[in-house]
């Protein structure tokens, strides 16, 4: 089988997301080749420790061999040993102002891989202009045409770009004016875990750990056991959206949320619905404690099981988020989302993806003022209230729409790479 380097593999990440889709993207590669290597979350930036980025990926390699040699000299022996290398590129692929270190760290992969001849993919990733979150409330569209430009020239040496959702393919082929771009649409590896959640056997195992939150549950030092869990009882979660950590927020920002959780809290109490807080990354963690705190509303800390959580999600009435794969935990058991805006499309194309009716597709402000947190906890009572099992059952199918397309992409990889090579 063909051996391959898999950077970013993000399973051990406190972040949900990440932690959820490398799991699933792990084992769909495992499916046509051998994972020899992995560069982790943690160490995927470590060669460039102290280095300050540019805006070229030849400087920023250079930077990295002077200030770093030997972990940079390692990544090379590394990139070299296997057949080819495989980049999860996830949501990485914003072109904000300014870039991602992250991101402008990936190309410096992609030009290590041109040049040792190694192929190369990047998979399940998000390409997107950038949302700000700003003071007001405001998400101001931004994109960085240096990045971008800088991003086109590496991937179109690639075997094989693979995007989540057909926004990130249609922003992608519309910035390709060239057509140099090997680019396919293949819906998130996290959909693939659609026959886990809805396998009998599985849920009753995760259901049956539920009835004991106080074992069940991970805990952390802003947390005592947890006696107001019970998920035998109707519930709802809230959680955040994929900016850059709540400490950027601003005091009104905060306030604003505070008065979103509050409403949602008091709509749900007369239709005794408890209603239950994610945290879906640690950035969260300080912001969302205090909220806990403040409003008496148990959070669900993020380095509860990934699959725990899925379950709970999934059981769930309904999901008021700005997150892109804590979404689609939900909807694999067929909960309702109203979703928020978040740092790109993604909110956005999530509800392509889910196929909601028209007439249900409403991306609520990030950052909402009363008005717009008012309409939140509307659409989410009128979720609560209907409790469709039409509704939920049409997001399961979608899902497993998804799945089955999701499944596929070891084999498109692997066809494309016994192409290159001639076999």
């Amino acid at each position: 089988m063909i051996r391959v380097l898999l950077i970013a593999d993000n399973r051990a990440g406190l972040n949900t997301g990440c932690r959820g889709t490398s799991i699933a993207l792990r084992a769909i590669l495992e499916q046509d080749f051998i994972i020899e290597d992995t560069i982790t979350r943690d160490e995927k930036s470590a060669f460039a420790i102290g280095v300050r980025r540019t805006s070229s990926t030849e400087e920023n390699a250079r930077l990295i061999s002077h200030h770093n040699p030997e972990k940079y000299q390692e990544i090379i022996e590394r990139i070299k040993r296997v057949d080819a290398v495989v980049l999860n590129g996830e949501g990485s692929f914003i072109f904000s102002s300014p870039p991602r270190n992250e991101m402008l760290d990936y190309l410096v992969y992609l030009h290590l891989c041109l040049q040792y001849n190694k192929p190369f993919f990047v998979v399940n990733t998000v390409f997107s202009r950038s949302s700000t979150l700003e003071t007001m409330g405001v998400l101001q569209d931004g994109l960085n045409v240096t990045t971008l430009d800088e991003t086109l020239r590496f991937i179109r040496f690639a075997q094989l770009v693979t995007v989540r959702d057909r926004a990130s393919y249609n922003f992608l082929k519309a910035c390709d004016i060239n057509n140099t771009v090997n680019v396919k649409y293949v819906p998130d590896a996290l959909f693939s875990w659609y026959e886990l959640y809805n396998n009998k056997a599985y849920a009753e195992v995760l259901d049956h750990m539920l009835e004991y939150p106080q074992f069940s549950l991970s805990h952390d030092m802003n947390e005592t056991l947890h006696p107001k869990f019970d998920f035998e009882q109707n519930y709802a979660v809230f959680s955040l959206n994929s900016f850059k950590g709540t400490y950027q927020l601003s005091d009104q920002t905060k306030d604003r949320l505070i008065f979103l959780v509050k409403a949602l809290k008091v709509m749900l109490s007369s239709y005794d619905t408890n209603l239950y807080l994610l945290e879906a990354c640690c950035h969260e963690s300080a912001f969302l404690s205090e909220v806990a705190k403040q409003l008496s509303v148990p959070r669900i800390p993020v380095n509860t099981n990934i699959f725990l959580l899925g379950r709970i999600l999934g059981r769930s009435l309904c999901y008021v988020t700005g997150r892109f794969h804590a979404s689609i935990l939900a909807s694999l058991g067929g909960t309702p989302c109203v979703l928020m805006g978040s740092n790109c499309h993604k909110t956005e194309a999530l509800q392509t993806l889910l196929m909601y009716p028209e007439d249900q597709r409403r991306i609520y402000q990030a950052n909402p003022d009363e008005a717009e947190a008012n309409d939140i906890v509307a659409a989410a009572e009128t979720i609560i209230k209907e409790r469709s099992t039409a509704r939920r059952e049409s997001i399961r199918n979608a899902c497993n729409a998804n799945s089955n397309e999701a499944k596929r992409l070891s084999t498109i990889m692997k066809s494309y790479l016994l192409e290159s090579f001639g076999d």
